[in-house]
């Protein structure tokens, strides 16, 4: 049998799931994020620290005068141009790949410096070419050699001449590989921390399809119970021996009319003449199949948009709607006529009843007072000869 969920227990499953995946992925999300800066801080650190071991090596291993003649940096009266023997001897402490440059003068302005040191250098720079020569020494002071600075290719290291003077700078060169890498393990991080994310949610979904079972179980007894509610209430204003209306259902069907606003325009009372004849005659049985038969002819000739019923006993009601006084008369007239031309009984045993109708038009004096009309216009109706309609 296939599984059957509930409108309000799918929205349960719907919504916790994709609450759970959200907050999954913005979790993960985070995890990404706080992957990729400690990435970065590593990379950062590393290069950092690199160019500090590049500034040590030259303050113990290459001791000596730096300066600057024909358009290159010199140590001493050695042409210094690519560094071969610092990056040699640093091999087994630097990363693969790393690169060392020896450029004269400070960094160019054009290049984009990382986050921290940017305002620094940039004040360096304007100072060195006099732009603010009054903060000369203070910037001196503050770009110093001990401090590595941050460029956009890893970072830098200022060497001096003998007076102090900045005379150029060596760029330690990141490994073009070393960002791929970092890239490379946040992706399989994120795969990684993708997957599981999945397998949680699907994890997740599978506890909630088993939580909210007796969400169905709720709603259908829920369902069931409303369906005998509304069961016993259609039993309480259906009569049980014609199948119409009862008076409590009449009265519920025209409370219901005037909510929207539709009252009927004519009611009509139906009386079965000298019913107790017919008990006392034929027994009680034959007398109920006559008020069946009755109330069968009487649902047969009304249209739909008319309420009819049982109002007690032996007698019926009939609202009509939106008829005019001739056309409500003649429906009274064609109920009347069906009903003394109908045989209630059997073919050994013929039985033939008639009734006198009473109508009255609603119109603006309301429902019972017109009700009252038609009731003593169906009085006036017995006592003039029965077998009749009489108009209120």
């Amino acid at each position: 049998m296939k599984a059957r969920y509930t409108p309000l227990r799918v929205r349960f499953l719907v919504f916790g799931a994709l609450a759970f995946t959200a907050l999954s992925f913005a979790t993960l999300a985070i995890q990404i994020a706080t992957v990729r800066q400690g990435a970065e801080a590593n990379r950062r650190s590393q290069i950092m620290g690199e160019a500090q071991l590049v500034k040590l090596y030259i303050e113990t291993s290459m001791p000596g005068d730096w300066r600057q003649k024909d358009g290159y940096l010199y140590r001493g009266e050695a042409r210094v141009a690519y560094g071969p023997e610092m990056r040699q001897a640093l091999s087994p402490y630097l990363s693969p790949g790393t690169e060392l440059l020896f450029l004269l003068g400070l960094p160019d302005k054009e290049v984009l410096f990382r986050s921290g040191q940017g305002d620094l250098v940039r004040e360096i720079i304007e100072t060195a070419e006099g732009e603010r020569a009054s903060q000369r020494a203070q910037a001196r002071e503050r770009f110093r050699t001990d401090r590595p600075f941050a460029t956009d290719l890893g970072a830098g290291i200022v060497v001096r001449d003998p007076g102090n003077g900045i005379v150029g700078w060596i760029l330690v060169a990141e490994d073009s590989q070393r960002d791929s890498k970092s890239q490379t393990y946040i992706l399989w991080t994120f795969i990684v921390l993708g997957s599981f994310i999945f397998l949680l949610v699907g994890g997740f979904s599978v506890i909630l399809l088993r939580l909210t079972r007796p969400i169905d179980r709720i709603t259908e007894e829920s369902e069931a119970t409303r369906a005998r509610n509304l069961e016993l209430a259609k039993l309480s204003e259906t009569d049980p021996l014609t199948g119409l209306r009862n008076r409590r259902g009449m009265e519920a069907a025209l409370a219901a009319m005037d909510r929207d606003g539709k009252w009927p325009s004519h009611v009509a009372i139906l009386d079965v003449d000298h019913f107790k004849l017919v008990n006392d005659s034929r027994g009680h049985d034959e007398g109920d199949r006559v008020l069946r038969g009755i109330a069968c002819l009487l649902a047969s000739s009304v249209r739909n948009v008319d309420l009819c019923g049982r109002w007690g006993g032996e007698e019926f009601i009939v609202a009509f709607h939106d008829l005019g006084d001739d056309h409500a008369a003649a429906s009274a007239e064609r109920i009347r006529a069906a009903v003394a031309s109908h045989s209630f009984g059997t073919e050994n045993s013929p039985l033939g009843v008639t009734v006198t109708l009473g109508i009255a038009a609603v119109a603006g004096a309301g429902f019972g007072e017109a009700l009252g009309r038609a009731d003593r216009a169906m009085y006036r109706g017995k006592r003039e000869g029965r077998n009749r309609v009489v108009v209120g």
